[in-house]
């Protein structure tokens, strides 16, 4: 029996069963806590699974004992002829290639890390495919997100720019600083990108920070980190962010009320 999956494209996410209240032409109405959510067709992929089947049959074999095949059904004395053998079988009538786009936005965050008496603390980590997309990572220290960098790195490559929105870091006007517009390098100043330009492109930059992006020292006894990935394109390198590691750094310093 074939089964229908459908995925949404925003969170990255199956949406489960139980969870389809109706199919609509706009899209899939979902069911939440205690509300119902509309899920356009633009974000949800929607993939139905090979139908398999199953087949019995029930040879006849003579003048078999049951140490000669395992499978042989009918436990008579020994030497007895068996005449029945169940054998089950599984195929596939529709199997055929599918592709799996990816999500063009997906991340992570983590659980709370201790913090207690780390002065501050780096990141070290492996990350490619940054030709079609670009990784934000931020610390979430109480209320407040803070943008972080990588492996000593001081370039932000392919940020992704919004209308009146400024770059997560401060950029240093003394080093290059490449605009893209749907990927390709682009001659316009980011400065000078008006509203009307983001609704028919996706602009890109890729600039150094002016301050250090890479040490954070945190505020409370505890972080998180998030790791946000963005594809802008479906297709090869993919983001891949692995073997990432937090290193502590330094002891906060203990006020002393002797004087």
């Amino acid at each position: 029996m074939s089964e229908t999956i459908y995925t949404n494209l925003d969170t990255a996410s199956l949406i489960k069963e139980g969870q389809i209240v109706e199919e609509t032409d706009d899209g899939i109405v979902v069911k939440l806590q205690s509300s119902w959510k509309l899920v356009p067709n633009t974000s949800v992929e929607k993939e139905t699974t090979p139908e398999g089947y199953f087949t019995d049959e029930a040879p006849a074999f003579k003048n078999q004992d049951k140490d000669s095949d395992p499978y042989l059904i009918n436990s008579n004395a020994a030497g007895t002829p068996y005449t029945e053998k169940l054998e089950r079988r599984f195929g596939f009538t529709d199997l055929k290639l599918c592709t799996k786009k990816t999500a063009p936005v997906s991340g992570i965050c983590s659980n709370p890390i201790d913090m207690k008496d780390v002065l501050y603390f780096t990141i070290e980590t492996e990350v490619t495919g940054l030709e079609t997309g670009s990784v934000e990572m931020s610390v979430i220290d109480n209320l407040d997100e803070i943008p972080i960098l990588w492996n000593n790195d001081w370039t932000v490559c392919k940020e992704k720019l919004f209308p009146e929105q400024p770059t997560r870091f401060l950029i240093d006007t003394e080093q290059p600083v490449i605009l893209y517009e749907d990927n390709l390098i682009s001659k316009k100043e980011y400065t000078t990108l008006s509203a009307q330009d983001f609704q028919d492109h996706t602009y890109t930059i890729t600039y150094a920070a002016a301050k250090d992006p890479c040490r954070y020292y945190p505020l409370s006894d505890s972080v998180r980190l998030k790791v946000l990935i963005r594809q802008y394109y479906d297709a090869a390198p993919y983001i891949s962010v692995g073997h990432l590691v937090i290193q502590q750094h330094g002891v906060k310093p203990q006020w002393n009320s002797k004087v």
